[in-house]
């Protein structure tokens, strides 16, 4: 528990908000975890860290070395992978990101939860671009906020793609995927 004096900080949320960028900056992207989602997720397991050690080492620009992992079922791969990609959303670590399995269905599922984990309070209040849909400059319309597709006010967009769709030429305002993660992969040949 964290006291809260109402005079020194007038919104745990915004105060909580304000120190998600200078986590994510110093690469704790676990305490960025726990603050943007409280109750959402268990303590760590060492592979888990492995993992995030990954991600906070992502810097716009930089190609990351590649990481490969064999977790088994149920510890929350993709629970995991999903807050990072929201976190690299509102880093905007890369203008286009995929997310990829075997069927396109299945992982489009898993990109609509990233833009319900973007609707976080303390995520809108930190990262307010990212957190937005991307608005249409021809039209004023804001778009692509759907099942398999998260396009954000900041410009980024996250794709669902699976094995069972052409992905040759993905290309997203004049962007190239520029980080790819693989998910649930069943038959590897």
């Amino acid at each position: 528990m964290v006291a809260h004096d109402p005079v020194q900080v007038p919104d745990v949320e915004v105060a909580i908000a304000s120190l998600l960028p200078v986590l994510l900056a110093a690469g704790w992207w676990e305490m960025a975890i726990h603050l943007a989602w409280p109750d959402q997720f268990l303590p760590f397991a060492p592979f888990h860290h492995e993992a995030l050690a990954w991600w906070s080492e992502i810097a716009p620009g930089v190609e990351p070395e590649p990481l490969v992992a064999a977790w088994p079922r149920a510890t929350g791969k993709s629970t995991l992978t999903a807050a990072c990609l929201t976190l690299a959303i509102c880093l905007r670590l890369r203008p286009f990101m995929l997310w990829l399995s075997d069927i396109e269905d299945q992982v489009a599922d898993k990109v609509a939860g990233v833009g319900t984990l973007l609707q976080a309070n303390r995520l809108k209040l930190a990262f307010p671009q990212a957190t937005a849909r991307w608005v249409d400059p021809a039209t004023g319309m804001p778009l692509d906020w759907r099942r398999g597709r998260i396009r954000t006010g900041n410009g980024c967009t996250l794709d669902a793609a699976g094995l069972d769709k052409a992905l040759r030429g993905r290309l997203v305002l004049l962007h190239r995927p520029g980080l790819m993660v693989a998910d649930d992969y069943k038959d590897i040949t």
